[in-house]
């Protein structure tokens, strides 16, 4: 059914699924998280277009999205005039009609033009910051028409000073493109011609919910326009398009949906400081601080107030970007696979055909309705617990290109965690993924952030339901309830869905795929994920709970909760507590007023029965010099494992002044509690285990 339509997509790594009983209906996701493990263990493919001007007899277009840096393709040169004084060119940028030429380049200068003419240009460095000043050496030896790819003439008008060689008949309609002219002066290229490169604002593009055709970054609209396209998309009439309609719900899998999604702004715990704004990115003021946001494009310096930046800005003022933008290029001559798996990065986004419909949902955690039991289950579990150490990772690093680093491709921060690393058995496992689509480190930070944690939740769960799954879609989230797995409303998302007729029963194939709550929060989480993958008891018995090193001085073993609860006392009341507001361990360093702080505290569960299982329920506070103590998170239902290091990592900036910043580890109203456990179940020796800077 959807596949006869995929055409090129079929085969992704979590693409649409091939497989399945004869004549089930499968529905799979192309997905960013898949894709990016896709394009990971294949040779790499650029996702970008031209970044320097290109010749060839038969070279792939360019299609342009959002705002980016490209060259083009040079499809004409003539030298003309008095001993071949002019050289006329022509390059073409994008196969399509575009908003604008925002910028143009000549080499490392950024030129002002009146028309035709240049009236100076501004050299700039690697970052893309002025140097020195202005110079008009250029002045009346270049010209350089704009021709939007709006026009139905030759040039889009009379250009007397180009070649005569391009004649009327060479009209390059629907093609974006600069006509130059070049002066010889031995004075003025320095170094040869020049290098002419652009920052474009890209294709214009339709948008159902307001009727009308515009220049958009928004992920979700451009997907769209690439599925509809006719000339390098895949051509699919836009009735098949799951726009969706105003009042429809939230969580449905519409291109509105996503499209209001992609449109939100980010909050103030996210959010850029000024003096870091991107030149031509949207944003809305969370704070304004000593900022001037009407200096840099801001109607009134309000919270709540949206606009374009045309500035870095200053002072301590704060705006959030867009939650989703995308901004890049391709060429023609790249698969539709890969070039859906760039767009989708840029929105961390699920795209997938299903009851005749494209559907698309962008990066967000939407509530689950539905929860399956073992009495909706209609065969056997198939469970994986664990990624191959192929798939497997702890850390996400890559490049991308954007207005900070002069659109030169750059290494985004790594995104990873000591906890992740640890969990792995030490052994350091990066991703490569690179965001042609993204263009801040913020961003692109974000995403990757996200990439990792959705790669963390590692239990995939194959099965088949009853009518129950039957209204799930991909990308659904649904709630798992099943007591021999241990698991209480566990969250899954799923990846395919299939429907099958067994002896006149219909059956929902459902693969799952675990999740959390706070995957697409954009916050690292640094807890360690196999935590909750279930409340079991272990299979060996009573627990006794005691302290181990992973690195650095242990501190405080002294400072413990250590209580024996008897078999009568334990059956009575199903489960115990230890400590109310107890101070289980304590620790203090000298803070130099900067920097994050690691507070790692780790146990070590030894059972020595068959019947024993222990969780744990405690604060994490942070008190700075002698001020009151801070709650920074509570620990709730964490299961310990029998005889497994378990290490818990929490990332702190104090953003203090140099001072003495302590952390302790407090029980609340149930600190340690043990569940189902035998008979003189003993806990020990549950310490803070490191301060690290």
């Amino acid at each position: 059914m959807g596949q006869a339509v995929l055409g090129g997509l079929t085969g992704a790594v979590s693409g649409f699924m091939q497989g399945g009983p004869t004549g089930a209906l499968i529905y799979g996701a192309l997905g960013f998280a898949g894709a990016a493990l896709h394009k990971a263990l294949r040779p790499e493919q650029k996702g970008t277009g031209y970044t320097v001007n290109q010749r060839g007899a038969a070279l792939p277009r360019q299609v342009i999205y959002g705002r980016t840096k490209v060259g083009g393709a040079i499809i004409f040169d003539d030298a003309h005039g008095t001993d071949n004084k002019y050289l006329s060119r022509i390059i073409a940028f994008a196969d399509h009609e575009i908003d604008s030429f925002a910028e143009i380049y000549l080499d490392d200068y950024r030129l002002t033009l009146s028309g035709d003419e240049v009236t100076s240009a501004q050299q700039i460095d690697e970052k893309g910051n002025n140097v020195g000043s202005a110079t008009t050496k250029f002045n009346g030896k270049v010209k350089i028409r704009k021709v939007l790819g709006n026009h139905t003439v030759s040039l889009n008008g009379a250009a007397s000073w180009f070649s005569t060689n391009w004649t009327s008949d060479h009209k390059l309609l629907g093609v974006a493109h600069l006509a130059i002219r070049f002066e010889y002066a031995d004075d003025v290229y320095d170094h040869g011609l020049p290098d002419i490169s652009a920052i474009v604002k890209g294709k214009k593009v339709y948008d159902p919910v307001a009727d009308s055709t515009s220049w958009t970054q928004n992920p979700a609209l451009i997907i769209r326009d690439y599925l509809i396209n006719e000339d390098y998309g895949l051509g699919e009439d836009a009735t098949v398009m799951y726009d969706g309609a105003s009042g429809d719900d939230t969580g449905l899998p519409t291109f509105r949906n996503a499209r209001d999604l992609c449109f939100d702004f980010l909050d103030d715990s996210v959010a850029v400081t000024a003096g870091s704004f991107v030149i031509g990115s949207s944003y809305e003021i969370t704070s304004v601080g000593t900022t001037d946001f009407t200096a840099i494009g801001a109607s009134a310096n309000t919270v709540g107030t949206t606009f374009i930046a045309t500035g870095e800005g200053s002072g301590t003022g704060k705006a959030g970007p867009r939650l989703y933008t995308c901004n890049g290029s391709f060429t023609t001559n790249m698969t539709p696979l890969d070039i859906l798996s760039n767009l989708l990065s840029s929105c961390a986004g699920y795209l997938w055909y299903s009851q005749g419909k494209w559907r698309l949902r962008a990066g967000k955690y939407i509530a689950p309705t539905v929860t399956l039991t073992e009495d909706d289950l209609r065969s056997t579990i198939n469970i994986s617990t664990r990624h191959s150490r192929r798939e497997n990772f702890n850390s996400v690093r890559g490049t991308f290109r954007g207005r900070q680093t002069n659109f030169q491709e750059t290494d985004y921060t790594a995104v990873t965690d000591s906890a992740f690393v640890t969990t792995d058995g030490g052994y350091e496992q990066n991703l490569d993924y690179s965001l042609a689509f993204t263009d801040t480190s913020e961003m692109c930070r974000r995403l990757a952030t996200i990439v990792l944690e959705r790669n963390r939740s590692q239990i995939t769960l194959q099965a088949e339901f009853g009518m129950t799954a039957f209204n799930l879609q991909v990308a659904d989230i649904v709630q798992i309830t099943n007591t021999r797995f241990g698991w209480t409303d566990k969250l899954f998302e799923v990846v395919t869905w299939g429907m099958s007729i067994e002896a006149m029963e219909p059956r929902i194939s459902l693969t799952l795929r675990e999740i959390t709550a706070t995957t697409y929060d954009q916050v690292l989480d640094t807890d360690v994920f196999e935590l909750d993958n279930t409340s079991l008891p272990g299979a060996l018995g009573a627990v006794a709970v005691t302290a181990t090193a992973v690195t650095g001085e242990l501190i405080d073993t002294e400072n413990v909760v250590d209580k024996a609860i008897s078999e009568a006392e334990f059956y009575q009341k199903g489960s115990t507590t230890v400590g109310t507001n107890t101070v289980v361990a304590t620790d203090s360093m000298n803070y130099e007023g900067s920097g994050n702080v690691q507070v790692i505290w780790s146990v070590v569960v030894e059972s020595e029965n068959d019947d024993g299982n222990a969780r744990i329920r405690f604060d994490l506070q942070r008190q700075i010099g002698s001020g009151s103590w801070t709650t920074l998170r509570t620990y709730d239902n964490l299961v310990f494992r029998h005889r497994t290091p378990m290490t818990a990592v929490y990332g702190d900036n104090p953003g203090a002044t140099a001072a003495t910043v302590s952390y302790r580890l407090l029980g609340t109203e149930k600190p340690v509690q043990f569940v189902y456990a035998g008979a003189n179940t003993t806990l020990s020796n549950l310490t803070l285990l490191e301060l690290k800077k």
